[in-house]
């Protein structure tokens, strides 16, 4: 994989990189989440941030990296290494993990369970070291720059999520 590196005058040459763990390039993904042009795709123009890491989706297994734009969107990313054999179930495995969110939209006070996964998560070993480790969601959109109306976002976000409305 080749990575760009943006710097104050632009883009340096693409550099290869190569991740011997999906952790790493997840890692990268959620450190420089300006890698995704998600503004270009948005009505505002916002950016995305990631707000979970190895969420647990009974029974499909752990989401990668779980991430709003300032609009409320929600972004399941799964991340997966040239090496690994299982390319070609990466579009399967976002997949599920959309029906494993809205799955738990049909449970009994969904949306707070969606909540409570974020929150206990984030205070797991996979989030230490990450901008929202033991934050919950409420409190991350806070502190999101791209965030000009709080209550709209996260409006928004439960309205994504009871929906079942996300992108994979």
């Amino acid at each position: 994989m080749s990575v760009f590196i943006k710097n104050k005058d632009g883009f340096e040459e693409p550099t290869p990189i190569l991740f011997e763990k999906e952790e790493d390039f997840g890692n990268l993904i959620i450190d420089n989440p300006e890698i995704f042009p998600i503004r270009k795709f948005t009505r505002s123009g916002s950016d995305w941030i990631p707000i979970a890491v190895e969420m647990k989706l009974d029974p499909m297994g752990r989401l990668d990296v779980l991430g709003i734009d300032g609009e409320g969107c929600i972004y399941i990313i799964e991340n997966k290494l040239y090496k690994n054999y299982q390319k070609k179930t990466l579009r399967q495995q976002g997949t599920d993990y959309a029906f494993g969110l809205r799955d738990l939209k049909e449970h009994h006070n969904g949306w707070e369970r969606f909540k409570k996964k974020i929150k206990s998560v984030n205070k797991s070993k996979w989030a230490k070291g990450k901008k929202f480790h033991n934050q919950s969601l409420e409190e991350i959109i806070k502190e999101f720059d791209s965030v000009e109306d709080y209550q709209r976002c996260l409006n928004e976000v439960k309205n994504n999520f009871e929906q079942g409305d996300m992108v994979s």
